[in-house]
């Protein structure tokens, strides 16, 4: 488990952690050579456990230290800090054999959570399952994007950060669309619902099952049981416990195999696509809101427009721009994608 301590760690990244040792050139040979054979194993089970790999890191820590001046013995910042340089620094060298080892023992999790991935988004899983709030049911490409790239961070750090930049885009596109809400809006028209942080863990949970991690498991063990100086209160620790409550959500949903989940679209449910006839008429509609909002009797009627909505409505403004526009063939191709088996066209969020 991820340990408290006393001062924080200022280090972010493997390159952090490759810096702050550069200055102990004279014992860089020292622990090339450690990691030069830790990186294949000498016999058949021979293991590099969290428990082994922490023993080495004690062994470093303990020959640096005793070879600084007292001050530096004593500070607690310093001491912390050397420990996550020390861990990620080796743990980047070591990853491969690290992984493999893991790879075997979660494989069948792994695989079990990419399967029910696979099996929610075949159903069509609404956003009312997940517990996302009415008029968020947003597309966050960006997010699934960066959540790709976990399997090829290396160090506990990268994984961690790469961790808190998926919820960074998450949390920037809703910023993004509560504004653009705000600008078309005014305060009395706009429902924008308050975001708490159980709601953030449902929005990743919608982003896990598009995105269908490869080792997800794999990777929150190895961050977690590998990863052991930073603060729980630190941004990157609070990332992880996110993450494992999304991923706990995500595997509690039970859907009957003859159940027909549909998605519901404008604000309660969620689909990452959208038929092309559907399309038409949402852009119908969206302009014959914008009208009864520029109307005297939209005053009087009570019509909102949701973050939702605001981004059905950049995305029907996208359409009609790629249509009027000269190279409007290459924009719809970005946009559009045939279905051979089910021979129908897509527009995809």
């Amino acid at each position: 488990m991820l340990q408290a301590d006393e001062e924080n760690v200022n280090l972010s990244s493997l390159a952090d952690a490759q810096a702050f040792l550069s200055q102990f050139d004279w014992y860089t040979s020292r622990l090339e050579m450690s990691i030069g054979n830790l990186q294949a194993p000498m016999y058949e089970g021979d293991n590099l456990g969290p428990e082994r790999f922490r023993k080495e890191v004690v062994n470093h820590w303990s020959e640096i230290m005793s070879q600084l001046p007292l001050a530096q013995q004593q500070d607690r910042a310093f001491q912390n800090t050397l420990t996550a340089a020390l861990e990620n620094a080796i743990l980047s060298q070591v990853h491969d054999r690290v992984f493999q080892e893991l790879f075997a023992k979660y494989e069948e999790k792994d695989h079990k959570i990419r399967r029910h991935c696979q099996y929610l988004t075949e159903k069509n899983i609404s956003a009312d399952k997940l517990g996302v709030p009415e008029g968020y049911a947003l597309s966050f490409p960006a997010a699934v994007v960066e959540l790709a790239a976990l399997d090829i961070q290396k160090c506990p750090l990268d994984k961690l950060r790469c961790l808190r930049s998926t919820l960074d885009y998450i949390e920037a596109e809703i910023k993004r669309i509560i504004a653009e809400t705000h600008k078309m809006t005014s305060e009395d028209e706009a429902v924008i619902p308050p975001i708490t942080s159980s709601d953030i863990v449902s929005l990743l949970a919608a982003v896990l099952i598009q995105a269908k991690p490869l080792h997800l498991a794999t990777n929150l063990y190895y961050v977690e049981s590998y990863q052991q100086t930073l603060n729980p209160c630190d941004p990157l620790c609070t990332s992880l416990e996110t993450f494992q409550k999304a991923l706990s959500h995500v595997l509690s949903i039970d859907i009957e195999e003859d159940d027909e989940i549909k998605p519901v679209r404008l604000g309660r449910g969620m689909s990452k696509e959208i038929e092309l006839e559907e399309l038409a008429q949402l852009t119908c509609y969206m302009g014959k809101m914008q009208q009864r909002k520029n109307s005297e009797a939209c005053e009087n009627s009570g019509t909102t427009t949701t973050p939702l909505e605001c981004q059905l409505q950049e995305l029907a403004g996208r359409i009609e721009r790629a249509m009027d526009n000269d190279e409007s063939q290459r924009h719809l191709e970005d946009l559009l994608i045939n279905d051979d088996e089910d021979n129908y066209t897509h527009i995809v969020l």
